[in-house]
């Protein structure tokens, strides 16, 4: 999301370059309201992929010993280099989007809450 973010601000910006700079801070502020949109149609999605990254089910190969599988494509070994590599992006992953977007969102709705909820509405 953030890679997606930085790139779609550059072209934003490189499109109003020209324009006035209240021209240029309204397009930005539709980017970021696009974009937040979109962060939120596909958060939960992109959430229970991240989180299928972490299960890997046991199966018994006989004589020798469990093989274990991700649950979610069959074809990694859990105890590859691969799965870990894999694991490693996916708490990255976890840590930016399943628990930064909610964060920047709480602090967001903070900031405004006054706003939102004035005190002495009734």
């Amino acid at each position: 999301p953030l890679l997606l973010f930085a790139s779609g601000s550059v072209l934003v910006h490189a499109k109003y370059r020209r324009r006035t700079a209240n021209e240029r801070g309204r397009a930005h502020d539709k980017f970021r309201y696009y974009f937040a949109q979109l962060m939120l149609l596909t958060y939960p999605a992109i959430s229970r992929s991240i989180c299928q990254s972490f299960r890997c089910d046991a199966y018994d190969r006989g004589n020798e010993r469990m093989l274990e599988l991700l649950k979610a494509d069959l074809s990694i070994n859990c105890l590859s280099g691969r799965y870990w590599g894999m694991l490693v992006y996916a708490n990255l992953s976890l840590l930016v989007y399943s628990l930064g977007i909610p964060l920047v969102l709480f602090v967001k709705l903070w900031k405004w809450r006054h706003v939102l909820n004035p005190p002495k509405y009734k």
